[in-house]
């Protein structure tokens, strides 16, 4: 599967990924959240310097920025610092889209989380 594929199929919350436990069961996926912003950076690495971004990319950046922002919907939360990493991480991935460039040097290293 593509980047972009994996990117709607988050971004329908189609089951198996970070955002349909999310929604449905409001539970936190360590391992389908990784897969997520490993999905977000190989999308952000295509589309680096384009122009032009289909809107619904954008919409799906912007949506999981903020619904991992949002981590009081989850009943059971992680650690705090977890979580600020989550945020930091997925604001960096969108900040990269939205300006075309990565807000980190070139062969940075992005663990997971």
């Amino acid at each position: 599967m593509s980047s972009i594929d994996a990117l709607r199929s988050e971004y329908d919350a189609d089951p198996g990924t970070f955002l349909y436990p999310g929604r449905i069961e409001r539970t936190w996926d360590r391992d389908a959240y990784n897969r997520l912003q490993r999905t977000m950076r190989e999308v952000c690495e295509e589309l680096e310097g384009q122009d032009r971004i289909d809107r619904w990319i954008a919409d799906a950046f912007w949506y999981a920025e903020g619904f991992v922002r949002e981590e009081e919907s989850f009943p059971d939360p992680e650690p705090q610092e977890y979580f600020e990493d989550a945020k930091r991480r997925t604001f960096d991935l969108c900040s990269w889209l939205f300006s075309g460039q990565s807000p980190y040097l070139p062969g940075h290293d992005w663990p997971d989380l």
